[in-house]
């Protein structure tokens, strides 16, 4: 399995990024969304659902659902996502260890 990301899925990560920043700020919330999920499904295919940039575009997902209302799906999602991170970075990791 890959353990970075090649320069197609930059570019890929970084379009679907900018995309997805563009629908929010067009207020298409759901739009936003499903283009981070597709981008989340093919990160975890060409490079792992641990892998750093499938784990920062679940955390925008999980934002742009609290920004819709979704709270409670919002904080599930962020419960696990904090769960991976522990995982795959120690419990001693910065990222994992945020007030």
């Amino acid at each position: 399995m890959a353990t970075r990301l090649y320069l197609a899925d930059n570019r890929r990560w970084s379009s679907a990024q900018r995309d997805s920043s563009r629908m929010k700020e067009a207020d298409d919330l759901p739009g936003a969304t499903r283009v981070l999920e597709d981008l989340v499904a093919e990160l975890n295919t060409s490079v792992g659902p641990d892998h750093p940039a499938a784990l920062m575009a679940r955390i925008r997902i999980a934002a742009w659902r609290g920004i819709a209302g979704e709270h409670a799906v919002a904080v599930q999602e962020l419960d696990t996502l904090v769960a991976d991170m522990r995982r795959v970075g120690g419990d001693d990791h910065p990222a994992g260890n945020r007030p």
